[in-house]
C-alpha cells in the first residue's frame, strides 16, 4: 500500500472537499438558532425587567349598578302610565296609575265598619258604667238588709209579752226575707257587671279590640287604595317599560326598571396572573369609550369574586383533562367610583371601560392577597 506522505497518521480519510463543504453548510445553522434562543430570551428577561409593577390594567371592563325592578303589590287595571323609557325621575315620583273604582268601595266599606266599631265601644262602656251603678245600689240595699234583720232581731229579744214577741218574730222573717232577696241581687248585679267590665277593662274606645281589628281592616284598605299609585323607588332613568295603558296587572309583575343615577361600579375582569399584589381599598383609574382618556374617574377596589363564571365546570371530574390546559381565567374585581366623579361627565350602565389598578397603593396594608392568586416563583413554569 502507497502511503501518501502528505497525509496525516491521524487523519480519519473524510477531509474530502464535499466534507468541507457540510461543515461550513451547519456553520450557519448554528448560529442563526443560537442567535434566535438568545434573542428570545432577551425578550423575556426586558418584558419581565421592564413590566411595570406599579399598576395592572384591563380593557375588559364595564360599568353596572343595582337597578330598581317597578312591580305592583296590588292587582288591578292600569289607568295611566306617566313616564316613557328614558325619563329621569326622582324618588316618590307617580309612574303607574291603576283602576281605584274598587278600591275605594272597599276602603268605604271598612271605614263605615270602623265607626260601628267604635260606636258599639262607646255603648260597651256606657253599659258597663250602669251595671257597676246597678251593683252599687244593690251592695247598699244588701247592707240595709243586714242592718233591718239585725234591728229585728234585736226588738225580738226584748220582747216580754206574747204579742209583742209574735210581732217581732213576724218581723224578723220579713227582714230575713228582704236579706235574701238583696242577696240575690247582688250577686246578680256583681255578675252582669263582671261581664260588661271584661269586655272594656283596661281599654279605651281606640284601643279596643273590636275598634283595633276594625282599624287594621281599614288600614289594610287604605295601603291597598294607596299602593294604586306606583311610584319611583329611587332616583333613576325609566328603562324597559313593557306596561301599558288597560293591560292587568298582579302583583310583582315587572313593569318597568329604574336605572339610579348615582351608585354605578365598574366590574373589570382581571387574568389571574394580574390577581396577586390587588387588594381591596387600592385607588383605581378608569376611562370611558364614550369620553376618550381626557376624562379620568377614580374609584378603589370594592371587592373581588370568590369565583369565575366557570369554577364550577373546572371542579367536575369530566372536565379533568380540559383542567390540564389551564385557561387563563378572568376574575371580576370591583371598582366602586368616588362619590360625585360622575357629575360632570355621567355614565351609563353597560358602558366598557379601561381601569387601571395602583397597586403601589397602601389604603389597605392588612388585606390578605387575593385567594387564588398565582405565587410569583410558580407562574412562569405552567
Amino acid at each position: 500500500m502507497t502511503v501518501d506522505p502528505d497525509q496525516s497518521p491521524f487523519d480519519d480519510g473524510d477531509n474530502t472537499p464535499a466534507a468541507s463543504s457540510a461543515g461550513r453548510k451547519r456553520t450557519p445553522i448554528l448560529i442563526s438558532s443560537t442567535a434566535l434562543i438568545v434573542a428570545c430570551a432577551a425578550t423575556w428577561l426586558a418584558h419581565e425587567t421592564l413590566r411595570d409593577p406599579a399598576f395592572v390594567s384591563t380593557k375588559n371592563a364595564y360599568t353596572t349598578a343595582h337597578i330598581a325592578i317597578v312591580t305592583p303589590r296590588v292587582p288591578g287595571t292600569v289607568d295611566a302610565v306617566t313616564v316613557q323609557n328614558t325619563d329621569q325621575v326622582n324618588a316618590g315620583d307617580i309612574l303607574v296609575r291603576l283602576d281605584p273604582s274598587d278600591a275605594r268601595i272597599a276602603l268605604a266599606e271598612t271605614e263605615a265598619k270602623l265607626t260601628r266599631a267604635e260606636r258599639r265601644v262607646e255603648q260597651l262602656f256606657a253599659i258597663n258604667a250602669q251595671n257597676a251603678a246597678r251593683l252599687k245600689q244593690a251592695e247598699t240595699a244588701f247592707a240595709h238588709a243586714v242592718e233591718d234583720v239585725a234591728r229585728a232581731r234585736t226588738i225580738l229579744a226584748k220582747a216580754t209579752e206574747d204579742t209583742e214577741t209574735e210581732a217581732a218574730r213576724k218581723a224578723v222573717l220579713d227582714a230575713e226575707t228582704r236579706l235574701f232577696d238583696a242577696e240575690i241581687a247582688r250577686a246578680l248585679a256583681a255578675a252582669e257587671s263582671a261581664r260588661s267590665n271584661a269586655a272594656v277593662r283596661g281599654t279605651t274606645v281606640q284601643t279596643n279590640p273590636l275598634v283595633r281589628m276594625a282599624q287594621a281592616r281599614f288600614y289594610r284598605a287604605e295601603l291597598a287604595h294607596d299602593r294604586l299609585m306606583i311610584r319611583a323607588p329611587i332616583d333613576g332613568v325609566v328603562a324597559r317599560r313593557s306596561v301599558e295603558i288597560g293591560q292587568r296587572v298582579s302583583p310583582d309583575e315587572r313593569l318597568m326598571t329604574i336605572i339610579p343615577r348615582d351608585g354605578l361600579f365598574v366590574d373589570a375582569a382581571f387574568t389571574q396572573d394580574k390577581l396577586e399584589n390587588i387588594r381591596k381599598g387600592q385607588k383605581a383609574s378608569l376611562s370611558s369609550e364614550i369620553y376618550g382618556e381626557d376624562v379620568i374617574y377614580t374609584g378603589r377596589v370594592a371587592g373581588i369574586a370568590a369565583a369565575t363564571d366557570s369554577a364550577p365546570a373546572f371542579l367536575t371530574d369530566s372536565n379533568a383533562g380540559a383542567a390540564r390546559a389551564r385557561p387563563r381565567q378572568r376574575l371580576p374585581v370591583r371598582i366602586a367610583l368616588d362619590p360625585g366623579s360622575t357629575k360632570d361627565h355621567p355614565l351609563a350602565v353597560g358602558l366598557a371601560m379601561t381601569v387601571t389598578i395602583h397597586l403601589d397603593e397602601d389604603a389597605s396594608s392588612d388585606e390578605p392577597p387575593v385567594s387564588g392568586a398565582t405565587p410569583a416563583r410558580f407562574r412562569h413554569q405552567f
